[in-house]
């Protein structure tokens, strides 16, 4: 998968670079994209970037065993118990620009997905995995994402995801001619 996506940027107009990367453990390109651990203490996946972004949309991907409920996150059952928390943070990755989820609080079942995003899709596709897809696009909330250079759009875990099979999120947006 990582292939297929890692940090495609091609113009778009005079003025922006598109782009699209997936957060990962180390925050680089081609690093661990595929949150499935066991994170028994929080652990951050995040995107370097060292100019301004413009983030126009996350999509989030839960590949899982047959039968996903909406009470559980993939097919973990009961959902999480501290959840997973979204977050705009400065290069020192802990102080908080934004809490992208501050009055829901952490996403802890397929349901809290809905409830911030509203686009979401569960797909059982008749034999394997079946799969939970998450489109936020910020831009349809009032406004995209803007991070200022070093700045880090950052997911982060404090659960086990091990019974998880896939679960990847990928940040699509652009820079600013100006910025680069």
């Amino acid at each position: 998968m990582a292939d297929h996506y890692e940090k495609r940027s091609v113009s778009w107009g005079s003025r922006a670079l598109w782009f699209a990367t997936y957060l990962t453990a180390d925050g680089t390109v081609g690093g661990d994209e595929n949150a499935v651990g066991n994170y028994a203490s929080p652990t951050q996946f995040w995107a370097e970037h060292t100019a301004e972004w413009v983030v126009w949309r996350m999509l989030v991907h839960i590949e899982d065993t047959v039968g996903a409920a909406s009470a559980d996150y993939g097919n973990i059952t009961n959902g999480l118990t501290n959840g997973i928390k979204l977050q705009v943070l400065e290069s020192d990755a802990s102080t908080v620009v934004t809490n992208l989820i501050p009055t829901q609080g952490p996403v802890k079942t397929n349901a809290d997905w809905g409830g911030i995003c509203f686009d979401v899709e569960y797909e059982n596709v008749g034999s394997g995995n079946d799969f939970i897809n998450v489109r936020w696009t910020f831009n349809n909330a009032g406004t995209p994402l803007r991070l200022k250079a070093g700045q880090r759009i950052a997911v982060t875990f404090n659960d086990d995801l091990s019974g998880l099979i896939g679960h990847r999120f990928l940040v699509q947006g652009f820079k600013p001619r100006e910025s680069m």
